[in-house]
């Protein structure tokens, strides 16, 4: 009678050598997912942000031109007290430095507000040519931080113009009320010719938050330059 054969199985060294191969794929795999969504919400961020930017930007150039088409009417031309607000506080010299090393330095100041009192945003929502104060379309860091309902701080997600209170149900004038200004802001600065009336100012507009997967804040910013409505000929 014939003995039947011992069936050998896997060894621990096999098994092991399974198991670490399996844990090292699925641990790569989780990294480069990870890694693809980082970069995917970046790249959602930076196109958010410029948009943001970009809106900006078309708010003051649309004021400037308003204020210039409507000159002829002194009296009634509303989007001359905007463009006065716009360039009440204007720099004579850019010295900001928006380096990414002191990103959020901007927003150390009392609740967490813009430190410097120049920076404002335009309420692109609000702006039209009904608009009367312009305390209701172009908010300076000096107006919001005495506003409790209004903060002028640093990105939560990113960079972004927050309207209505989210911890209420949002009426229809609670989604046109602006709530926040978050890491993003304009400054003005004129031309440096030691003159009283410049030829044309320059409108820094910057952006600042913390992007996912990155160990240094991401900055987008740009320049737009208008010239002086006074020094343009009629």
């Amino acid at each position: 009678m014939r003995k039947l054969k011992t069936r050998s199985g896997d060894t621990l060294i096999e098994v092991m050598f399974a198991v670490t191969t399996f844990s090292l794929v699925a641990v790569i795999s989780i990294a480069a997912m990870n890694l693809g969504l980082a970069i995917g919400e970046a790249s959602l961020e930076s196109t958010m942000a410029r948009n943001e930017i970009d809106a900006q930007a078309e708010a003051i150039r649309y004021i400037h031109n308003a204020y210039l088409t409507g000159r002829a009417y002194k009296e009634t031309n509303q989007y001359k007290k905007l463009w006065e607000k716009l360039i009440g506080k204007v720099k004579d010299t850019d010295n900001i430095n928006l380096s990414v090393n002191n990103c959020n330095e901007h927003y150390n100041g009392d609740n967490g507000n813009a430190t410097d009192t120049a920076f404002f945003v335009v309420d692109t929502r609000n702006l039209s040519s009904t608009t009367q104060d312009d305390n209701d379309t172009i908010y300076s860091a000096d107006i919001i931080k005495n506003i409790s309902e209004t903060s002028f701080t640093s990105a939560s997600i990113q960079p972004r113009l927050v309207y209505g209170d989210d911890s209420s149900v949002l009426s229809d004038d609670s989604s046109t009320t602006l709530s926040a200004a978050e890491g993003i802001f304009v400054y003005a600065v004129k031309e440096n010719n030691n003159n009283d009336k410049p030829e044309f100012y320059d409108f820094h507009i910057y952006t600042c938050w913390n992007a996912p997967g990155k160990s240094v804040p991401t900055t987008i910013g740009t320049i737009i330059r208008l010239y002086n409505p006074d020094m343009v000929e009629n």
